[in-house]
């Protein structure tokens, strides 16, 4: 994490009061190039870092500057709060070391701005695993984002899937408008959520915010259910989410850079897996064979399907017709898509 290093870099500083970049790259597995570029940033946020030159120059911090975080603005301190996915991060084995780095970060912060990181941490969850690869239009997302900070209701038409989207005008009876108390925000891949609890229940919602319209900031304060913690409802929800959709198993013979990408691929569920010298055997619920089709045609031999044997012959024919169409004349019809 840079921010980590940043303040790695000021606490060294702090101690040594002069370093050279090569003293500096070294305590912290970097290039001088980036260290320079570091120093180029702590002195553009105001920090008194200097470069001495000559055979014993270095990097300086100015002899009465004391390392503190107070001067930190509430939107620059949200922003290094802001909490990545943790399986994303135990995944590349830095979870113990992004939480060591927070809690000291938290524990040099004057009390009112650590009450500040926990509130940003408790409302903003960063899901890094999208649904899809598509950008979805989010004009609500700022309105939203005030009502999660400012805890104020929000009032909104909401659309079912499906449902072409446009406000609902005045007086419009076929949409309901939705009174909500924030909860926090969450971004799943490139897909913003709101959850949000609903007036006098306990009763706990994701709402899509490409399909929120008419957005409202209401000025009565929400009620936080008591305990409440984002992250670990976000994980709950994906977890009975997964559980409720319709299962399509498969057994695959599958290469590293291909097994990356099918476990970040969201609707798809790895249940079992296996070294197999330089390949893995993998059993996979895809849901739907036509999920499954499109998915597996994409990865050419970094995947094999071993079965079932429907698949195998869907993915053949899927794969033949790619082949026979590029070797027909450019000029030729397109071939009909097979029925799913």
């Amino acid at each position: 994490m840079r921010a980590d290093r940043l303040l790695s870099i000021l606490m060294l500083l702090e101690v040594h009061r002069k370093m050279t970049a090569d003293e500096l790259a070294r305590r912290l597995e970097v290039s001088e190039r980036t260290i320079h570029r570091d120093m180029e940033a702590l002195s553009a946020a105001g920090i008194p870092v200097y470069a001495e030159r000559g055979a014993h120059g270095g990097w300086v911090l100015q002899e009465h500057y004391h390392f503190r975080l107070n001067g930190l603005k509430q939107d620059e301190l949200f922003s290094l709060f802001v909490p990545l996915s943790a399986r994303m991060l135990g995944e590349l084995g830095m979870e113990p070391a992004s939480e060591a780095a927070l809690r000291k970060l938290s524990a040099a912060l004057s009390p009112s701005l650590r009450r500040d990181a926990d509130f940003a941490r408790e409302r903003l969850h960063i899901d890094g695993a999208g649904w899809s690869g598509r950008r979805e239009e989010v004009p609500s997302l700022q309105l939203l984002h005030t009502a999660v900070w400012e805890e104020r209701q929000v009032a909104f038409h909401y659309r079912k899937p499906g449902e072409a989207g446009h406000a609902a005008p005045a007086g419009n009876t076929n949409k309901t408008k939705r009174i909500v108390h924030p909860l926090g925000l969450v971004a799943k891949g490139q897909t913003w959520y709101l959850v949000a609890a609903e007036p006098d229940s306990a009763t706990i919602k994701s709402f899509r915010i490409s399909r929120i319209e008419a957005a409202e900031l209401l000025p009565q304060p929400i009620h936080r259910p008591e305990g409440f913690e984002l992250a670990h409802y976000w994980e709950q929800f994906k977890q009975e989410l997964q559980s409720s959709l319709p299962k399509y198993m498969t057994t695959l013979r599958i290469n590293q850079p291909a097994l990356n990408k099918l476990k970040h691929t969201m609707f798809v569920r790895i249940e079992n897996e296996t070294a197999d010298n330089d390949y893995f055997l993998v059993t996979a619920d895809f849901q739907s064979l036509s999920y499954a089709i499109q998915f597996l045609a994409g990865y050419g031999a970094g995947i094999q399907v071993l079965e079932p044997e429907e698949l195998r012959l869907a993915v053949i024919r899927h794969t033949s017709a790619i082949l026979a169409m590029y070797e027909s004349p450019a000029s030729a019809p397109l071939p009909r898509p097979e029925p799913q």
